[in-house]
């Protein structure tokens, strides 16, 4: 049983199923671990690294645009359905 405190709005649960597809979380996690990379190269001074990094977190950040399409078209072809 949730009890909310006096005078707090309860709102209802969105019956819309949310999924993250496979492409959404590798993407981020590339974002995730180039910017972790890019870090550790400003911090020791390693350009190359730096780089590398950048170039890590970009294409984290386009993989995880491709699932975000892929999720918007899937949610589209489910609420079709309906």
């Amino acid at each position: 049983m949730v009890v909310s405190p006096p005078g707090a709005q309860v709102r209802p649960h969105s019956t819309k199923e949310t999924f993250v597809n496979r492409d959404q979380v590798k993407g981020t996690a590339k974002d995730v671990a180039g910017k972790i990379r890019r870090k550790v190269g400003e911090a020791t001074g390693d350009v190359g690294e730096q780089v590398k990094g950048a170039g890590e977190q970009i294409a984290g950040k386009i993989q995880k645009g491709v699932g975000n399409v892929e999720q918007a078209a899937e949610d589209k072809s489910r609420d079709s359905r309906r």
